[in-house]
């Protein structure tokens, strides 16, 4: 059975002078990727950062989270272990701008078609029904991708599966889902699936 855990661990960052605490959900038992990816990331530090650049560059990979990206192959959730590559940065021609890079490690939501993961439901309408995986993705299944038998009763706000009242599927249930497409638009993942 599927189950998430929450790992909490200190991170020692050379960029911040006290530790920083990381929250890691993990899925136990689910197909779901979480991985570890490692990059070399670009940093604009802009003046008014100069005061408190561990802030800046902070503020840099912060941006970088929780929006899907192609160069991740997935959603960055979390960053660690934050090393300038150079203890130079540059400033281009006339631009106040500094540019540094740094090698981070991300730990990225990969997820994949077929993946059977976890959610809560948090819409039911008679087209579909909205799922949320990690209490942060959005998933959503048709109507048509229901299994056979789950009836739509506007009275109850609910699918009910052949019109018993013990089965239904309302906002707050919790439900596994299997991913049959991923969409991707500005950012933004939708896990288009099917009941599990």
């Amino acid at each position: 059975s599927i189950s998430v855990e929450t790992i909490s661990y200190i991170l020692l960052c050379p960029f911040r002078l006290r530790p920083l605490l990381v929250i890691v959900v993990v899925v136990v038992g689910s197909s779901m990727d979480l991985k570890k990816v490692v990059k070399i990331v670009p940093l604009k530090l802009y003046p008014s950062q100069l005061d408190d650049v561990k802030k800046g560059i902070n503020d840099n990979l912060k941006g970088k989270l929780m929006i899907y990206s192609t160069e991740y192959k997935g959603v960055p959730i979390s960053y660690s272990k934050v090393q300038l590559t150079s203890p130079k940065a540059v400033i281009h021609e006339d631009s106040p701008i500094i540019h540094a890079y740094a090698k981070v490690t991300f730990m990225v939501f990969r997820p994949k078609i077929g993946d059977v993961l976890e959610g809560e439901v948090n819409k039911v309408t008679v087209d579909h029904v909205g799922v949320v995986i990690l209490g942060r993705f959005n998933a959503s299944i048709s109507r048509k991708d229901l299994p056979s038998g789950y009836v739509f009763r506007e009275d109850l706000g609910a699918y009910v599966l052949d019109d018993v009242d013990t089965l239904n599927i309302k906002v707050g249930s919790k439900v596994k889902v299997v991913v049959k497409t991923i969409e991707a638009s500005h950012g933004v993942i939708d896990l288009i699936s099917t009941l599990y």
